[in-house]
């Protein structure tokens, strides 16, 4: 069926009324061998893949990623839930409106704040606590359908940690915990609220009660949770973490949900430190260096971690720059200030200082989002679309076709307060069929989200073409500085790679062997005969000149971008004014 395409009450509808094994196969939209095949008899080690990170307070976590196919399933299984779900106000975890941010703030300018850690938490929460769930009020299914739903959420007996699925169940089992400690709270004039696994509790008065806490001694420096608190979560199956305890009065440094709390939500001094430390360590040494270092360093503290992607030292900047735009906000003096570092040191990257609500467009290629850009700077230069107002994701890593499908039927799933556009290369027919409508224009998915894959220039006989295409050959030939340009395959032969003109040749030949005309980078390695470098340009050095207009790559013929401007228009009248 479609998921996200369907009305809440109806798809709770046809989810309540599942009664067998077949129809909760036919609800998900697969067939019910291929149910059966991978709950029981896909080998368990092929199910999930295991990895480990590190905690903040020190040893690993262990995270069980699902493989795709059980995955996709349990992204349907979790959107089904938080249409079922009420949280309760108490509740910030996992949870649409609310955030870390929102949970800190019910603890601002308290006496006292404790916080407790519940151990193992997703571990603690097995099958039978699961299938149970789906035998009970709302779902009240009968044993066959809650047993398969328990099986699809589980793994080796337990709520996995990583999957789709599981923070939305682990709210569900903890809505009498919740229920419980908010009663116990409300009875002492306390506040509390829990993000997963993390409770918090806070007041304005000289004491925590005893039911939370025993009386502290500071000098002892011992701290004792309340017998009628502690019996509260060992009744609904949970332990305390007694290494995760802390206590803070309003003249220490009260931390919640990792910000603090004395005044207003705010990250602390040290992660302020650190941001403005890597900044310096990249003007002073280099991205490339500084790289190399945090690299070093992340793989000593890692090294037994297993099944980890390195991540990229721009890319950490830029999400602790992020986070700290989130907490303090866009308007912030020191948030403003590092975004108009990280600009000067990478003039791609361009942070936002103030929410918006114009359009957003966002594309396949890492650089799309640049010729797009250039592109309509030349056209309002020259009196075109001087009325559109629109704005470009600048991710600046390769989002491919697969991750920016994902993100669109993500973000069509809840309203949102803005158009969202993503713009598809032309080069996958299967990508195309779904992005496109039936009718072959701009696919409305709902909750303002669009997409469209972009159509060939009218100079191109080829059906599939990326954005660099739609350059005439001569402005795609254009050499940089140095002397490097990028090549058409259709310039070499594509059995021996050797340029037809030029005394030079592709070393990748599978880019040639298919005949498709497509464009030749640095990546594909073309090799200069005589000297033997690698002479043609990146994709990536290719949008930077055309963005930063230097001499060489002045006066482009954009004039074939119109017709990704006109969609881009159609779509955004028809979304507002509901013209056609």
């Amino acid at each position: 069926m479609e998921f996200f395409k369907t009305e809440p009450e109806e798809l709770k509808k046809r989810f309540f009324a599942l009664t067998t094994a077949r129809e909760v196969a036919e609800f998900f939209g697969i067939s019910y061998g291929k149910l059966c095949y991978h709950l029981y008899k896909l080998p368990a080690s092929k199910k999930y893949t295991a990895f480990s990170i590190s905690k903040k307070g020190g040893g690993l976590r262990e995270i069980k990623a699902p493989i795709s196919s059980i995955k996709i399933i349990q992204e349907n299984l979790n959107f089904v839930l938080q249409k079922v779900y009420k949280p309760k106000a108490c509740v910030y975890g996992f949870v649409t409106g609310k955030s870390i941010v929102s949970n800190a703030a019910r603890h601002l300018k308290k006496k006292y704040v404790l916080n407790i850690d519940l151990d193992d938490f997703f571990p603690s929460i097995n099958f039978g606590r699961v299938r149970g769930l789906f035998m009970k009020p709302p779902f009240n299914f009968n044993k066959t359908v809650a047993t398969v739903l328990a099986q699809i959420a589980c793994f080796d007996g337990q709520l996995p940690q990583g999957a789709p699925s599981s923070p939305m169940i682990a709210n569900f089992i903890c809505a009498r915990l919740d229920n419980e400690l908010l009663a116990l709270a409300i009875k002492h004039r306390c506040r509390y609220t829990r993000y997963a696994d993390d409770l918090t509790f806070s007041t304005t008065a000289d004491a925590f009660p005893r039911e939370i806490l025993k009386p502290y001694n500071a000098k002892e420096g011992k701290i004792e949770i309340g017998d009628r608190l502690l019996e509260i979560i060992h009744n609904n199956g949970f332990r305390i973490n007694p290494e995760k305890i802390r206590l803070r009065d309003k003249s220490q440094r009260q931390v919640v949900t990792g910000l603090t709390t004395n005044q207003f939500p705010n990250v602390t001094r040290k992660f302020v430190r650190q941001v403005r430390a890597m900044l310096h360590a990249w003007e002073k040494y280099g991205l490339e260096e500084s790289e190399r270092e945090y690299l070093s360093r992340y793989e000593q503290k890692s090294r037994n971690l297993a099944n980890r992607l390195k991540p990229h030292f721009k890319d950490i900047v830029i999400g602790k720059i992020n986070f700290i735009g989130m907490v303090r906000g866009k308007q912030d003096e020191i948030y403003k200030k590092f975004c108009h570092k990280l600009t000067i040191l990478d003039p791609m990257i361009r942070l936002k200082t103030e929410p918006t609500t114009k359009p957003l467009i966002i594309t396949e290629g890492k650089t799309d989002w640049l010729h797009l850009k250039s592109a309509l700077r030349d056209f309002k230069h020259k009196g075109f679309f001087s009325k559109l107002d629109i704005e470009f994701s600048e991710f600046t890593g390769d989002m491919g076709h697969c991750n920016l499908l994902r993100m669109c039927k993500e973000k069509m799933r809840e309203p949102q307060d803005r158009i969202f556009i993503f713009i598809f290369d032309n080069d996958n027919k299967d990508i195309i069929k779904e992005v496109k409508a039936k009718d072959g224009g701009p696919k409305a998915w709902g909750n303002r989200v669009y997409s469209f894959s972009i159509p060939s220039p009218k100079f191109r006989t080829d059906q599939y073409i990326s954005i660099e295409l739609y350059y005439k050959d001569d402005d795609i030939r254009r050499k940089d500085k140095r002397g490097r340009r990028l090549y058409l395959s259709t310039e070499f032969d594509k059995k021996t790679g050797k340029h037809f003109a030029e005394p030079c040749h592709c070393k990748e030949l599978g880019k040639l062997e298919s005949g498709r005309l497509c464009i030749i980078d640095s990546e594909a390695r073309v090799i200069d005969d005589n000297s033997g470098y690698n002479i043609a340009l990146s994709k990536n050095d290719f949008a930077i000149n055309i963005f930063q207009e230097v001499d060489e790559f002045l006066q482009l013929d954009f004039s074939e971008f119109k017709c990704i401007f006109e969609i881009i228009e159609k779509i955004i009248l028809k979304d507002v004014f509901g013209k056609k």
